[in-house]
């Protein structure tokens, strides 16, 4: 973003670079459908992954939630004794 503000002949040779490689990138994206139907396979087997692993880190925590509130004894009851 810089480098389209400066005014100077070294930014302005920066910025068109960097224009350029973005150009490249989103035509190598476009053109390359094997890549592009990779990438997205390679999205939702990630998510997919990180569900499973949100679940057994669900399940693991209310074992041991469990597992505490058992160990736990009961506690007297406040106030005065009849």
């Amino acid at each position: 973003m810089l480098t389209s503000v400066l005014n100077t002949d070294r930014a302005i040779a920066m910025n068109i670079e960097i224009m350029r490689a973005f150009a490249q990138y989103r035509a190598l994206l476009l053109d390359n459908r094997e890549l592009r139907r990779e990438l997205r396979g390679l999205d939702a087997k990630l998510s997919r992954t990180t569900e499973e692993l949100m679940e057994r880190i669900d399940d693991l925590t209310a074992k041991v939630l469990v597992r505490e509130i058992a160990k736990k004894k009961p506690s007297r009851p406040i106030g005065f004794k009849k």
